[in-house]
């Protein structure tokens, strides 16, 4: 998709336009809150990109350990039951057409 220049005859006469095609800002996932991945988040911001973090763990996955990610979930996915339709829309929204980088051990 590119933007570009287009004129139109109009009973009234011609138009000339301007169409600019904004690309939506990257996405990246990030699977694992730890330490490792603040600096991630960060520098993902720096370039622009929309950032999500997702952990299993309560204590890791808080906003206020990642202030400048857009969105941080808890979601235990060894407790994802395959057969959740609600929660694997929910995981297929969030990664579909995104990056996705898995910090954990």
């Amino acid at each position: 998709q590119k933007s570009l220049h287009q004129t139109y005859q109009t009973a009234q006469g011609t138009i000339s336009v301007f169409i600019e095609y904004v690309a939506p800002p990257n996405r990246l996932v990030i699977f694992g809150a730890g330490h490792d991945a603040q600096p991630l988040v960060s520098m993902a911001k720096m370039q622009g990109w929309h950032v999500s973090v997702i952990d299993s763990r309560p204590h890791f996955a808080r906003q206020a350990r990642f202030p400048e990610a857009d969105h941080v979930r808890c979601i235990d996915l060894k407790a994802v039951d395959l057969k959740d339709s609600i929660a694997l829309a929910e995981l297929s929204k969030l990664t579909h057409g995104a990056a996705v980088a898995i910090m954990s051990h």
